[in-house]
């Protein structure tokens, strides 16, 4: 119960968070401090590119900041000339978060194990919690 409990308060916490921080902001929680994947100036990054091209969501722009070694000149550039790198070619432009893929996939793979068993662990906890009502 314990556990169900606390992981309801960690929720809406995140959730209240996320409301008052800007799309970037939100992917970069998203992605982790630990990560170092997002840049630090990415907010200033994409209101630098808005400044031009206004009508891109933060999300698309960070794929597209992504894939163009966080330069934002040569995002830009994509941008303009249309020559989007393919993995960003199928996003939605209005896209309003983006988190990049992990660059360790050994990371990657002990967040999805680890996910998995604090989900078997809420399962159980609340099959257990069901049983003694």
């Amino acid at each position: 119960r314990d556990l169900l409990q606390q992981r309801k308060k960690q929720q809406q916490q995140q959730a209240s968070a996320s409301t008052s921080q800007s799309p970037a902001a939100a992917a970069a929680a998203a992605a982790g401090s630990s990560s170092g994947v997002l840049p630090q100036d990415l907010t200033q990054k994409i209101q630098s590119i808005r400044e031009l091209l206004p009508d891109y969501g933060d999300g698309f722009l960070t794929a597209v900041l992504y894939h163009s070694s966080w330069n934002a000149e040569e995002a830009i550039n994509c941008l303009l000339e249309g020559s989007l790198p393919k993995a960003v070619q199928g996003l939605d432009p209005s896209l309003k978060t983006w988190v990049p893929p992990s660059s360790d996939s050994s990371t990657s793979q002990a967040s999805s194990s680890a996910a998995a068993f604090s989900s078997r662990l809420l399962k159980a906890a609340a099959t257990t919690a069901a049983a003694d009502i």
